[in-house]
């Protein structure tokens, strides 16, 4: 089996079919699967993969618990099933605009042996909202990247236009199943193996909607939970990068104290990241807050979590 397409899904009883409809679509000279990981939704969801199964057994197989897992679980359990020599990622509230996706990013990862990780850029979009759409990742993002590019600029890879190797990871430690940001982390752990190769080419629509598992809506809180997983990923990696990450953990830091209207404190923490590499956007909005407050209040209200 050439490549199994990772399907994650809990209540996307409106967005599923769209999902897997992408998936069915992708025209490859390889045989793939899509693995679905169900995990006990309280909607329709259900129902439609099982329907869907039944049209296609040689190419859907499900992973259908009897009690709910949890995201990460769900996640981990549904990887752990995939049989290809790659995997693709979708989360069923997501969905492919290119029927040459996979095909594609194999032929990238068969010719670039150095690459663990392949992906394209998507349109993000809101789901029932007024604001528009932009590109992920930004213009100009480089062809060939590293697990140090990643720790350092943030998840650049929108999980729906992730392809990796299969088997780098052999078991998932104990706090990934705690984590909030999976996805961030998976890549971080498979970029130990090798570097992060893009292709230039919008591929992939990534929906942001309120039943998201990562609102913007809750600034404060997602501030917090990506330093607790430069925590975790810091002593996975035995703080190889414990500047860099150390660094980044300052800057969001801020954000959360900024976000609680402690603004002194967010400035002594926005300070420490501005001196220190990568110097990026991130750094730009840390001398900004440091240096320039009222000119950071209004770049924010454009970039709500710059």
């Amino acid at each position: 089996m050439k490549l199994s397409v990772c399907l994650i899904t809990y209540n996307h009883e409106r967005f599923i079919t769209q999902a897997l409809e992408s998936a069915l679509a992708q025209k490859t000279n390889f045989e793939f699967e899509i693995v679905v990981g169900e995990d006990c939704s309280a909607d329709h969801t259900r129902q439609i993969l099982v329907e869907y199964q039944q049209r296609y057994p040689n190419t859907i197989r499900l992973m259908l618990p009897e009690k709910n897992l949890g995201a990460n679980r769900n996640f981990a359990r549904t990887l752990q099933a995939c049989r290809g020599q790659y995997i693709a990622l979708l989360e069923g509230d997501d969905y492919w605009t290119s029927p040459t996706k996979l095909q594609e990013q194999v032929n990238f990862l068969d010719s670039h042996a150095e690459c663990a990780i392949c992906f394209h850029a998507v349109r993000v979009f809101h789901e029932g909202g007024n604001e528009a759409s932009r590109i992920s990742p930004r213009f100009g993002h480089k062809k060939i990247s590293t697990i140090e590019d990643l720790l350092g600029l943030g998840n650049f890879i929108p999980t729906c236009a992730a392809v990796f190797r299969n088997g780098l990871i052999k078991e998932f430690p104990d706090c990934f199943y705690t984590l909030r940001i999976a996805d961030f982390s998976l890549h971080v752990l498979n970029a130990q193996y090798g570097k992060i190769g893009y292709i230039n080419k919008v591929m992939g629509a990534y929906r942001i909607h309120s039943g998201g598992t990562f609102s913007a809506a809750n600034t404060s809180g997602n501030a917090r939970e990506v330093v607790r997983t430069y925590d975790y990923l810091n002593s996975y990696l035995d703080y190889k990068y414990d500047r860099t990450i150390k660094a980044i953990q300052s800057y969001w830091r801020a954000v959360d104290y900024y976000r609680k209207g402690r603004f002194t404190r967010a400035q002594a923490c926005a300070a420490k990241r501005v001196w220190t590499p990568p110097f990026n956007s991130q750094a730009v909005m840390a001398g900004l807050l440091t240096y320039l407050p009222p000119l950071y209040r209004l770049v924010r209200t454009f970039r709500p979590l710059a």
